[in-house]
């Protein structure tokens, strides 16, 4: 965790609050409120790495880990592009450290977070109709069979779960990923 609040924390939470609010209402993370967060985290320390106050590599590093970590999720689904640029971002302005902690925590609170978007949303239902769908697909096919059709999908919103893992990533000791 690292300590006080700053303009950092003012610039991302502004950012993941914006996308909230998009991806809630149109299921999208616009670019104009992610990519700019990648060369915003990597100046910030390499202008702090020159003064002496941080290491200048911070926000490559950042960068450069979350890059990977969030392109696969992307690949197998579990991040749309949005919720992988805005965590590239977090991996820019707050190091690989503090952006794999988030990125954990984002994990754990998917579940209840999806839970009661879907609740709010009337489509908890579904949720029984794909768990449903999943497992009969999987009887059919080892059967040799036609697998059953597929549920309407439920898009849960990822960003609020972003925010959640972003501020217990940044705001509790709970886990403290550090290098040492």
């Amino acid at each position: 965790m690292i300590d006080g609040v700053g303009l950092m924390d003012v610039a991302v939470l502004g950012s993941m609050l914006a996308a909230c609010v998009t991806d809630l209402k149109d299921q999208r993370i616009p670019n104009s409120l992610t990519i700019w967060l990648w060369p915003l985290g990597i100046g910030y320390f390499l202008v702090r790495g020159a003064l002496g106050l941080d290491p200048f590599y911070t926000g490559i590093l950042g960068f450069l880990v979350a890059f990977p970590i969030h392109l696969f999720f992307w690949r197998i689904g579990l991040d749309r592009g949005g919720d992988a640029k805005l965590m590239i971002g977090v991996g820019a302005c707050f190091g690989w450290a503090l952006m794999l902690e988030a990125t954990l925590w984002s994990l754990v609170a998917m579940g209840p977070v999806a839970l009661v978007i879907m609740t709010l949303r009337g489509k908890l239902p579904n949720l029984w109709r794909s768990v449903r769908y999943i497992a009969l697909s999987v009887l059919h096919r080892v059967r040799g069979l036609v697998p059953p059709e597929a549920p309407e999908q439920t898009y849960v919103a990822k960003a609020p779960v972003i925010l959640a893992g972003f501020l217990l990533a940044r705001f509790t000791p709970w886990l403290d990923i550090t290098w040492s």
